[in-house]
Parts: C-alpha cells; structure tokens; sequence
C-alpha cells in the first residue's frame, strides 16, 4: 500500500507541475504579444477605437467557468465606450491566436493597433477598471 500512495503523491505533483508550467506559459505569450501590430481586417466588423485610439478586446467563450464574473464587470462599463469590445474567442480563433490568447477570459488592450496590455483569467473589478484608466481619453471625461 506505501508503494502505491508514493506513486499517487508523484502523479498529484506531476499533474500540479503540468498545471502550473501551462499558465507561466500563458502568462509567458501575453507578455510576449506586448508591442505586437494587428492589421485593421483582423478585427470584428464594427469595432471603433476610442478618441485616442485605443481599442479593448474581451476575449470569452461558451465553456469557460471563469467568464461570466468578467462578462458581467464588462458589461457594466460598457456603456458609453463602445472601443470595448466583447469577442467570442472560439467564433474569433484567427484573432485570439493573433492577439497570442490561449486561455478565455481574456482582455487585450491595443492602442493604435498594437498591443498594449493583455490580462489573462478572471480579474476583479478593479483590476479591469485600472486597465480601462489607461485610455487617455478616460481621464480627461
């Protein structure tokens, strides 16, 4: 029996170690994309960056179990900025693999086309309402 519980506590820390290298790699490729240029087409139709140019994409998906807190938050400071745009991330794959997003939810600010700011996972209000003071145009309205 302490055979097998020693290879049980082996798997567990195999599987929290696999766990755990797949966000440092997620967080990895966010911070990688920073700088990186989107082309106007690979965006949603419709989409209209703020008066300083900057443009927020809400990266979601049907199954994703952290999405709806952050829907909800995002959807609350939408009104009156319409440079905050919702994207399905699985109707939307080009852009999300552009944007470097593996994981859902996600938000990607740009500014001018080029990444600024991603945030990967769920964020609370706060954190999300500090990367929307970023906007220039924020401050000043």
């Amino acid at each position: 029996m302490e055979g097998l519980n020693g290879w049980v506590g082996l798997l567990a820390a195999a599987v929290f170690l696999f766990v755990l290298g797949m966000q440092w790699q997620t967080l990895r490729t966010a911070r990688r994309m920073r700088g990186q240029c989107l082309q106007p087409e690979q965006l949603p139709q419709g989409t209209k960056p703020s008066a300083s140019g900057h443009l927020l994409l809400y990266f979601h998906s049907a199954g994703c179990i952290m999405c709806p807190p952050v829907t909800r938050i995002i959807e609350s400071l939408r009104p009156g900025r319409p440079w905050i745009v919702p994207v399905d991330a699985r109707a939307h794959l080009d852009l999300a693999r552009a944007c470097g997003v593996r994981g859902t939810p996600a938000l990607v600010l740009l500014h001018d086309g080029c990444i600024r700011q991603v945030l990967v996972g769920q964020k609370s209000r706060e954190a999300i309402e500090r990367l929307i003071s970023e906007v220039s145009d924020e401050r000043a309205g």
